[in-house]
């Protein structure tokens, strides 16, 4: 009997679960329904404002219009710039050696000419008439000396008159040779090949030492000189890469330092480098040309513009990104923490995650949690 009442209690508790299960499945079941027919009313409300604002003048959607985009990891990098001169070893201005007329010019400006190539001529009379006389008189001397040689072989003769033959002879013999060093002066050659890049006095004109005849360009090698901050010197090596930026071109070149100096300027806390040029059309000596060197890069990165970046009264910087949450979309808060900014764009080291939607435009007029709608 006992067992009975037992296996009649049992039986009874199983068939109010089952009934409570059953209801607790119908429920949900409801929901569900009511869920999905509560989303499509809200994006059919959605769908309806918007037909309303283009067709109805006298709608108004209070809605902030925004535009966003999805982070997705990148590679930031940030580079420093500074000023350098295009330079050339072998600019130079030629100067006449010696002071006299100019008899001939040689070249013409943007004349190609090659290593010894006569340049200008210098009339050179005054010092062959006298080179004509000293050679006479050492001819004179030449002939006494040997004949003196001669005799004092012999033992006839004095020695003085040995000697002072042979001073006489060495004597014009020297003069012979400076002469002739000053006559080959009055022919000006180019110390290097190169162009003859200007000439600046004119035939029948004085030359000087003091006044310059022709300026002479190489430009086969070329070479920037920069000065760098100190604060760079880690980032700053031989064999470095750069980018030279031709101002007046807008060229761009590929280059790496090539020297790097060893002191550093006490006056401007700096130190110069030396950048080789690539042969390209345009380049002058003293071209003034911008050199951008990275010093920092971070592989994998979240990077925003600049003006996303908004500032809280504390000075905490944040941004807005997109969330949508029952088919609406609303603006959401989110505080970063920020790296380097180059051009516009700054590494955000914290608060941010790749996939997020970061709203650009529109990000100065919205609010935490404020409905927003997309451009």
């Amino acid at each position: 009997m006992k067992h009975a009442f037992l296996f009649f209690i049992a039986m009874s508790f199983m068939a109010c679960t089952e009934e409570e299960t059953k209801e607790v499945k119908d429920l949900k079941s409801e929901r569900e329904m009511l869920k999905s027919k509560s989303d499509s009313i809200k994006k059919r409300i959605a769908e309806i404002d918007l037909a309303l604002a283009v067709a109805d003048s006298s709608f108004v959607d209070n809605r902030v219009l925004i535009s966003y985009s999805e982070l997705r990891d990148t590679t930031f990098a940030h580079f420093f710039e500074i000023y350098g001169e295009v330079e050339t070893d072998k600019n130079v201005m030629l100067y006449p050696e010696m002071a006299g007329l100019i008899k001939s010019i040689k070249v013409k400006e943007g004349q190609r000419v090659s290593k010894g190539q006569s340049l200008v001529d210098i009339d050179s009379e005054i010092i062959r008439n006298q080179i004509n006389e000293v050679q006479t008189a050492y001819d004179l001397a030449n002939t006494t000396f040997e004949k003196q040689e001669r005799l004092w072989k012999k033992n006839i003769g004095s020695e003085l008159q040995y000697l002072q033959a042979k001073n006489r002879k060495e004597s014009l013999e020297a003069s012979l040779g400076t002469l002739n060093s000053q006559l080959s002066k009055a022919l000006v050659r180019a110390p290097f090949s190169g162009t003859v890049d200007e000439i600046f006095p004119n035939v029948g004109e004085m030359a000087n030492p003091a006044m310059p005849l022709i300026r002479l360009v190489n430009m086969d090698k070329l070479y920037l000189t920069c000065e760098v901050s100190e604060q760079h010197l880690r980032a700053v090596k031989k064999g470095t890469p750069v980018k030279v930026e031709i101002d007046n071109t807008g060229q761009i070149l590929d280059s790496k330092v090539a020297e790097v100096s060893s002191f550093i300027n006490p006056e401007n806390r700096s130190f110069k480098v030396k950048i080789n040029l690539p042969k390209a059309d345009g380049l002058k000596p003293n071209l003034m040309s911008k050199v951008i060197i990275k010093d920092h890069e971070v592989p994998s990165s979240i990077v925003v513009r600049s003006s996303s970046i908004l500032q809280s009264q504390d000075g905490k910087d944040f941004v807005y990104t997109l969330e949508e949450k029952d088919s609406k979309l609303y603006a959401v808060k989110n505080e970063v923490v920020l790296g380097k900014e180059y051009k516009g764009n700054v590494h955000v080291i914290e608060g941010l995650a790749s996939g997020m939607k970061i709203i650009e435009e529109g990000s100065r007029s919205v609010r935490h949690q404020q409905e927003v709608r997309i451009y």
